[in-house]
C-alpha cells in the first residue's frame, strides 16, 4: 500500500468514526432540516475528509501514539548501541537520545535497502493500525462523555453512551496490540541490521558522536 494512500486513511478513518459519533444527534435535532434520503456518497466521503482534516490538527489521539513511540524509538536506540559494541558513556548515550540523529541512520538503512523496504512496507501498514485505534479510543470516549453526561434529551441515549464506551475500550485492547505488532515487525528490521548492516550503524553513531 502506497504511503500517499495510508496517510490519506490516517485523515478518513476518525472522519468516519466522527460522522458515526454524530448520527444520533443528526436523527434527533436535524433529521427533518436536512434529509439525507438519496445522498450522494461522495458528499459523505468530502464530510469524513473535511471532519478527518480538522481533527488531525488538534488530535489527542497522538498523545497515545506519541507515548508508545518512544518505547518504540528506545529499542531501536538500544539495538544500534548493541549493534555498535562500543562501550559508550551516558553522555554519549543521553546526546543519542536527546537529539534523535540515531533514527536518521534508521530510516536511511531502510530506504537504501529492498529487503528493508519490503520490512518497512509491513510497519506502515501496521501503522494505520496504530494511530486509528488510538484515534478511535478518542473519539469513541468523547462520545461516550457526550451521551452519558450532555446529550440526555437524546433518545436512547444511554444506550449509546454504552455503546461508545464499549467500543472504546475495544479499542485501546487493539492499540495496545498494534504496538506490540509495532514492536515485532520492528525487531525483525533491527535483526536484519545487526546482520547485513553494521558497518553502517557503527559509522553513523561516530559520525554523530
Amino acid at each position: 500500500m502506497e504511503q500517499s494512500t495510508l496517510k490519506y486513511l490516517r485523515i478518513f478513518i476518525p472522519g468516519i468514526l466522527f460522522l458515526f459519533g454524530i448520527v444520533p444527534i443528526y436523527f434527533h435535532h436535524f433529521k427533518d432540516l436536512f434529509p439525507i434520503e438519496g445522498l450522494d456518497f461522495s458528499y459523505l466521503t468530502f464530510l469524513s475528509i473535511m471532519f478527518g482534516a480538522v481533527y488531525y490538527q488538534f488530535s489527542l489521539g497522538r498523545t497515545f501514539i506519541n507515548f508508545s513511540r518512544k518505547f518504540i524509538n528506545q529499542n531501536i536506540l538500544n539495538a544500534f548501541i548493541k549493534i555498535d559494541g562500543r562501550s559508550l558513556t551516558d553522555i554519549q548515550k543521553n546526546k543519542l537520545k536527546k537529539e534523535k540523529k540515531y533514527m536518521h541512520i534508521f530510516y536511511n538503512l531502510i530506504d537504501s535497502d529492498e529487503s528493508l523496504k519490503k520490512k518497512g512496507a509491513l510497519v506502515y501498514f501496521n501503522g494505520i493500525f496504530w494511530s486509528s485505534t488510538a484515534d478511535s479510543f478518542v473519539i469513541n470516549f468523547f462520545f461516550f462523555l457526550c451521551y452519558k453526561f450532555w446529550l440526555t434529551d437524546i433518545l436512547s441515549a444511554s444506550s449509546y453512551a454504552s455503546l461508545f464506551l464499549t467500543l472504546s475500550i475495544v479499542s485501546i485492547i487493539m492499540h495496545i496490540g498494534s504496538i506490540y505488532k509495532h514492536f515485532k515487525l520492528s525487531n525483525d528490521q533491527l535483526g536484519y541490521i545487526e546482520v547485513h548492516k553494521k558497518t553502517k550503524v557503527k559509522d553513523g553513531i561516530t559520525e554523530i558522536l
